[in-house]
C-alpha cells in the first residue's frame, strides 16, 4: 500500500490508517448500518462492466508484476465507483475475489455471509474480456498545426473522415480557424488519441 515493493519506503502509520479506511469503505459496500446484507439482484450497467473489466486487467496484471500498491489504488477506484453507483452481487462477488490476495479474511467472511460457494480465497480467479475493456466513446486532443486548441468528445474507432469533421464543427475549434483565416490544408488523425489540423 504504501508504494513499490522493491523499494524502501519510511514506516508511516498513516498508512495503515488508509488501509483501515479502505477497508471499512469497502464492508459497507455488502452490509447496511444494521449490518444487514444489502446487494442488490440488478444487473450491472455498460458502464459498470466497462469499470469492472478494467479493473480485472489491471489488478492481474499487477499481481503478476508484484506491483501491489497500483493494484491496490485500482481496487480502491472500484469500490469508491461501486458505493457510488450503487452495486449487484456479481459485481461485488468479483470484487471479493480480486481483493482476497491482500485481505483475505475479511475477503472469506464475506463470501461465507452471502452464500456464495466455497471459499472467496482458492477460488477461480476472475476473467476480463478484452472487449469490455474499451470504452464506448473518448476524448481526443485537436491540434491546429501542431498547437493543442481543444478536445472533442466522439465514438470509439470512428473513422477518420468524421472525426476531421467533428473537429471543424465544434465551436472552440472553428472559432480559431476563422481568426487564422486559413484554408484546411491537410489533416493528420491518430486513432483514438488526436486530430492535428493542418491550416495555411
Amino acid at each position: 500500500f504504501l508504494g513499490p515493493l522493491e523499494q524502501s519506503k519510511p514506516w508511516d502509520t498513516n498508512g495503515i490508517d488508509g488501509v483501515h479506511k479502505f477497508l471499512r469503505r469497502f464492508w459497507r459496500l455488502f452490509f447496511d448500518r444494521d449490518g444487514k446484507l444489502a446487494v442488490t439482484g440488478d444487473a450491472a450497467t455498460e458502464k459498470e462492466l466497462r469499470t469492472l473489466h478494467k479493473t480485472i486487467r489491471k489488478v492481474t496484471s499487477d499481481i503478476d508484476a508484484l506491483k501491489g500498491n497500483t493494484a491496490l489504488a485500482a481496487l480502491m477506484t472500484l469500490t469508491s465507483t461501486l458505493t457510488d453507483n450503487g452495486c449487484n452481487a456479481a459485481e461485488l462477488k468479483t470484487l471479493l475475489q480480486l481483493l482476497s490476495p491482500f485481505a483475505p479474511h475479511i475477503c472469506d467472511e464475506i463470501w461465507q455471509q452471502h452464500g456464495f460457494e466455497g471459499i472467496c480465497s482458492v477460488s477461480a480467479w476472475p476473467a476480463y474480456d478484452e472487449s469490455k475493456c474499451r470504452d464506448a466513446e473518448i476524448d481526443m486532443a485537436v491540434q491546429v498545426n501542431g498547437k493543442l486548441r481543444g478536445t472533442i468528445h466522439v465514438a470509439a474507432d470512428l473513422d477518420d473522415e468524421s472525426v476531421v469533421q467533428t473537429a471543424l464543427a465544434d465551436e472552440k475549434i472553428a472559432r480559431f480557424l476563422e481568426k487564422t483565416g486559413g484554408a484546411l490544408r491537410k489533416s493528420i488523425v491518430v486513432k483514438n488519441k488526436l486530430v492535428n489540423l493542418i491550416v495555411k
